[in-house]
């Protein structure tokens, strides 16, 4: 066993500073007055901390995720064939590139849990291609119609 284990710290004591934002952090970090964070930061922060020379910045696999809730009671989020379309519709790849600067896994619909959890993650579950196309035949199958401007309309009721 290791016999300092239990030995108090040899620090005065811990001071935590909430930041109101990433470029506050960002600039106490420059300054030397934070000396980490366990904050997310932004690629585009992540980028200028790493060419300050006193600062490392380290780029890990997160296990959490982000994602969109469709209230499945109402319309047209109750409708499966709609919630097929919107998947194959959202470009997941180019989300991660465009908001991310590519740090992060693209997901998809059915798929909230990060590879970096490996216990969970399923590569298995079920991935919808990215095509404006699928999702229009979908919709335009189902009876969705559209009109001369582009808008969407539900299909009509049956009687």
């Amino acid at each position: 066993t290791f016999k300092e284990y239990h030995t108090p710290a040899k620090i005065d004591g811990v001071l935590q500073i909430i930041y109101p934002s990433p470029d506050a952090l960002l600039g106490a970090m420059e300054l030397g007055k934070a000396d980490l964070t366990m904050q997310d930061l932004a690629p585009l922060h992540a980028e200028k901390a790493s060419g300050i020379k006193h600062l490392t910045v380290t780029d890990t696999p997160w296990i959490g995720w982000t994602y969109i809730g469709l209230n499945m009671r109402r319309p047209p989020f109750n409708d499966p064939v709609f919630r097929q379309a919107l998947a194959h519709a959202t470009d997941c790849r180019t989300l991660v590139e465009v908001l991310l600067d590519g740090h992060g896994v693209a997901g998809g619909a059915g798929r909230v849990i990060a590879p970096a959890n490996k216990f969970w993650y399923n590569p298995n579950v079920k991935q919808y291609e990215f095509s404006i196309d699928k999702a229009r035949k979908l919709l335009k199958d189902a009876g969705y119609e559209w009109d001369e401007e582009g808008r969407l309309y539900y299909p009509a009721p049956s009687k």
